[in-house]
């Protein structure tokens, strides 16, 4: 049992550097210096540190980095003017973050 909730965690906290790479990726594409960063905490919780250049901004936790991170791509699909239907077709097809490589 415990192996499964260790693995669970796993996977949970892969997703979330993921998710943290591809915001990285968004915001050096909207020419922002912002940056995203994971910190461990004493409670083996993984967090974000949100930096704007060398200064430090402030901790997210998980579920608000990814109210965040949804919140950021919505602003990158707006400014760059891509429709919502161009990027579900690109997840069917599987081509990952055709849009957020530079």
């Amino acid at each position: 049992m415990q192996h499964t909730i260790d693995k669970a965690k796993q996977e949970t906290d892969y997703e979330f550097l993921m998710k943290m790479g591809e915001a990285n990726e968004i915001v050096q594409a909207l020419g922002r210096a912002t940056t995203y960063r994971a910190y461990k905490g004493a409670d083996d919780t993984l967090r974000c540190q949100v930096f704007e250049g060398k200064d430090f901004i402030e901790y997210w936790d998980q579920k608000e980095f990814m109210r965040q991170f949804n919140k950021l791509k919505r602003q990158f699909y707006k400014e760059k003017n891509i429709k919502i239907y161009d990027v579900l077709n690109q997840k069917k097809k599987g081509t990952g973050h055709f849009y957020f490589s530079s």
